[in-house]
């Protein structure tokens, strides 16, 4: 039995190999399309999604001229416990501003 991602190379190939199909999967294809200011929060102990990803969409983002605010809590994991009211706060003022 194939797991999921072998099943996947074999209909679609490597990126190498249908680089168009699979850059449909991607968010980096689409990212010049974002319109609305962005919030993005993340722990520096998450360990459900790494923090490079984080940076680089930060970046990318950046890089395109986009409005993105990035907060980084040190020692958060992903669920933001300690941090949890100025992560509130945060959200609530960025939503005041923007909706």
């Amino acid at each position: 039995k194939l797991t999921e991602k072998q099943l996947a190379l074999v209909l679609y190939g490597t990126k190498e190999e249908n680089p168009e199909f699979w850059s449909k999967l991607s968010q980096e294809t689409f990212l010049d399309r974002i319109q609305a200011p962005i919030l993005l929060f993340h722990g520096d102990q998450d360990s459900d999604v790494p923090k490079s990803w984080s940076d680089h969409l930060f970046s990318r983002l950046q890089s395109l001229g986009k409005s993105i605010e990035y907060v980084e809590y040190s020692g958060e994991g992903h669920e933001f416990g300690p941090e949890w009211n100025d992560f509130m706060r945060k959200t609530s003022e960025f939503f005041k501003k923007n909706l």
